[in-house]
């Protein structure tokens, strides 16, 4: 009888386990609109140079010892860059670009089988632009990995680090108006 009881809640929590994977997406994705207060001239400026990444990216911000490698080209259709740190090793490029309201790149991670096609889409509002970013893995989730990835949230993580590169990006060019400003001023 005792061994049922503390038997039962790990049955359970395997069945749990097992239904998420059922349930769980295929591929890893992540889709949000972000609202920025500037023009998309402004915002797309800035994202067509692959070099931006290294100022507004929150994953690069917390790795002392990364090494960024630019392609030849850092500016629209086959900019790339690769990046060695300690959380990060993948190789950028940019794939797909219409001046002021797309881009596509493909990130590839250098020491493991996950690729991801991502797409940044620009549109006016009232307010200042939409951004759309979209991103979603090239190669199926492993089934039984597809249970974990929904149970701990990991989509929100990413969404949530994603989200920050666009709230630093903001940051970014509130500085660069505030100085353009102050040169004008004098």
């Amino acid at each position: 009888m005792l061994i049922k009881k503390k038997l039962l809640p790990v049955l359970l929590l395997f069945l749990v386990y097992i239904t998420s994977c059922f349930f769980a997406e295929e591929y890893l994705s992540i889709n949000f609109e972000y609202h920025s207060p500037y023009q998309k001239e402004l915002i797309f400026e800035e994202l067509q140079d692959v070099r931006i990444w290294a100022k507004i990216g929150e994953m690069m911000k917390d790795d002392e010892d990364i090494e960024i490698i630019y392609g030849e080209k850092t500016i629209g259709l086959g900019a790339n860059f690769t990046i060695n740190g300690k959380k990060e090793h993948c190789h950028v490029s940019y794939t797909a670009f219409i001046a002021n309201k797309h881009i596509s790149y493909l990130y590839e991670a250098l020491d493991e089988e996950k690729d991801y096609l991502s797409k940044i889409d620009l549109r006016d509002s009232d307010t200042g632009t939409i951004v759309t970013f979209e991103t979603k893995s090239v190669q199926k989730l492993p089934f039984f990995i597809r249970g974990f990835i929904l149970l701990s949230g990991i989509n929100k993580k990413y969404e949530n680090i994603t989200k920050n590169n666009f709230v630093n990006l903001d940051d970014l060019l509130s500085k660069k108006i505030n100085e353009d400003v102050k040169i004008r001023q004098l």
